[in-house]
């Protein structure tokens, strides 16, 4: 279940999520953090509460058991664009786990028809495996 933290916070978490990564890797389990300004709003922080608004940043953290990342080939990452605008300033990370694929960096939406849209990747499209 993905969870949306403050600044504060969600530094904390995906601290934590890199010192038990190797944990989550011999699990098999992958995790996501998406930081970035929102743009929308006003959403709560899942630990403090404290609201946030368009504009402010935010951290969206998706836990992915590997039955989970092993469909996501074809992910566009519509869920977190319902936060985030995906701009070059946004970043995913994933930690964990490699995805089936290796690598999402190179995604790129499609269009009608399935042809693939000439433009540049979309920033969860700068996902790092770490």
């Amino acid at each position: 279940m993905p969870r949306l933290y403050c600044e504060t916070h969600g530094r904390e978490r995906e601290a934590e999520i890199i010192e038990q990564q190797d944990m989550y890797r011999q699990q098999g389990e992958s995790v996501m953090v998406v930081k970035g300004r929102l743009k929308y709003g006003p959403f709560l922080c899942d630990r403090c509460n404290e609201e946030r608004a368009a504009g402010q940043p935010a951290w969206l953290i998706t836990a992915l058991p590997g039955w989970v990342a092993a469909g996501l080939i074809d992910y566009d990452f519509g869920y977190e664009r319902e936060y985030f605008a995906m701009a070059k300033t946004d970043t995913a990370t994933v930690y964990g786990a490699d995805w089936p694929d290796d690598s999402i960096r190179h995604r790129r939406p499609l269009r009608r028809f399935g042809r693939q849209v000439q433009s540049p990747p979309l920033c969860a499209l700068d996902i790092k495996p770490k």
